[in-house]
């Protein structure tokens, strides 16, 4: 058996993923995750990350400590709301491999006989606010890669 895990602790990430799937959404256009309706603000007291809709009636526009005016969507956008943990632990890569008894190969006319079976990127754990996806690809995941072999020797 041999098994290949990596590991990284502590640090922050830019959550693309809730940017392009959530808040960034194109209701009229394309076909949305489900908390881009169910989950936004609604009303005073909502406690979410995703904004409410804007109406075309309002500026969408808020004054800044420093008095600069600025729109309210790019403040949040820039605010740490997007950023994430980004710890996460993976298992690499699983191998197994099983030999036949020496016995049991004279048995059967070979001389050694063995299994072996592997798979990469088994899985990954990290902040549920990746939503499935890798830390590391943001957008994305490792594809899991299986493998099987058979070694016979005659």
């Amino acid at each position: 058996m041999f098994a290949s895990f990596l590991y990284t602790f502590g640090g922050d990430a830019y959550n693309n993923t809730l940017v392009s799937y959530v808040e960034n959404a194109d209701i009229k256009n394309d076909n949305v995750d489900k908390r881009v309706l169910l989950d936004r603000w609604q009303k005073p007291g909502d406690k979410t990350n995703i904004p409410g809709f804007v109406t075309m009636g309002q500026t969408g526009m808020i004054t800044l400590p420093d008095g600069q005016q600025e729109s309210w969507i790019e403040v949040w956008e820039n605010s740490d709301v997007m950023v994430a943990n980004a710890s996460f632990f993976r298992c690499n890569q699983l191998s197994l491999s099983w030999r036949m008894q020496d016995a049991w190969c004279k048995r059967i006319g070979v001389k050694s006989l063995s299994l072996n079976g592997s798979v990469s990127n088994l899985f990954v754990i990290a902040s549920k606010r990746f939503n499935g996806f890798d830390p590391e690809l943001g957008n994305s995941v490792h594809p899991k890669n299986f493998s099987i072999g058979i070694n016979v020797g005659f």
